[in-house]
């Protein structure tokens, strides 16, 4: 009971299980916990993955749970857009590193005009509050 079971079905873009049931999309790890545990995901709720696998439908690995859950699940296990990979970052990782090289003997402003943000961002940046995930080089 340890391994993932795979939605072989439908699976929308995130890879987690779809099927039609009385008309209306359903996610597979509903069906799983109201089949094999009689838990159903009322709203506002959503079904956690122990294993961190989208498909598995195992109902072992699934639990109920709060979206804020759910994220810190992401967060926690690094799953979530952060970094160069969020849609809306202007940076790459290596510039987060040249910054903080450079900070040193380079204004704050003259960085952020470089690197087109903000001043404040350059000094959240050089002092590890943002991009903490970035390691020096």
């Amino acid at each position: 009971m340890d391994d993932c079971w795979e939605w072989i079905g439908s699976r929308d873009k995130n890879g987690y299980g779809r099927f039609f049931f009385e008309g209306l999309q359903r996610r597979a790890t509903h069906a799983s916990l109201i089949m094999f545990k009689g838990e159903r995901v009322a709203d506002g709720l959503c079904a956690r993955h122990a294993c961190d696998n989208p498909p598995c439908v195992n109902p072992a690995h699934l639990l109920v749970g709060t979206r804020k859950q759910n994220t810190a699940d992401a967060v926690g296990r690094r799953r979530h857009a952060h970094g160069e990979k969020h849609g809306r970052a202007k940076i790459t990782e290596d510039d987060v590193r040249e910054m903080r090289r450079r900070y040193a003997t380079a204004s704050a402003s003259e960085l952020a005009l470089e690197f087109g943000i903000s001043k404040t961002q350059v000094y959240y940046i050089a002092l590890g509050r943002s991009w903490r995930h970035v390691d020096a080089a």
